[in-house]
C-alpha cells in the first residue's frame, strides 16, 4: 500500500515538473520574442520572469498533482525540484554555466509557489457533467 501511495505520488511531481517545464519554456520564449520586439529594459523582464515561473508551476500542479493524495507535499517538492531543473535548463541554453548564478530565493518562492499551487490543485472541482 505505501509503496503504491509512493508511486502514485512520484509520478505526480514528475509529471508536474515537467508539464511547468515546457510551459514556463514556452512562455520565455515567447517573452524573449517580444522583448527584443519591443525593447524591453530588464525592470520589466525580471518580474515577468518570476510570473512565467510562478504560474508554470501553479498549472503543473493543477494538471500534474490534480486530485492525488498530499498536494502541499507533491506541490512542495514539484517546486523545488522545478526551480533547480529551470536553472539547469535555462542556464544550459544561455550557452553555459559560466555566468549562471542559482537563486537561492527562487528556490524558497517556488517551492511555497508549489505548495500553494498543491493545495490549490487537490482542492479544485471538476465541474459536474450534465447527462
Amino acid at each position: 500500500m505505501r509503496n503504491e501511495k509512493f508511486k502514485t505520488c512520484a509520478f505526480a511531481v514528475i509529471k508536474m515538473v515537467l508539464f511547468a517545464l515546457l510551459l514556463s519554456l514556452v512562455l520565455i520564449l515567447l517573452l524573449a520574442l517580444v522583448a527584443r520586439w519591443a525593447s524591453l529594459g530588464s525592470s520589466v523582464i525580471v518580474p515577468l520572469n518570476y510570473v512565467i515561473k510562478i504560474l508554470s508551476v501553479l498549472v503543473g500542479a493543477i494538471f500534474g498533482v490534480g486530485r492525488k493524495p498530499m498536494g502541499a507535499v507533491n506541490g512542495g517538492i514539484g517546486g523545488a525540484l522545478y526551480s533547480v531543473l529551470s536553472f539547469l535548463m535555462f542556464a544550459g541554453l544561455d550557452g553555459g554555466f559560466q555566468n549562471a548564478s542559482f537563486s537561492w530565493i527562487d528556490l524558497v518562492c517556488l517551492t511555497v509557489a508549489g505548495i500553494i499551487a498543491g493545495i490549490i490543485a487537490v482542492n479544485v472541482r471538476k465541474p459536474k457533467l450534465a447527462n
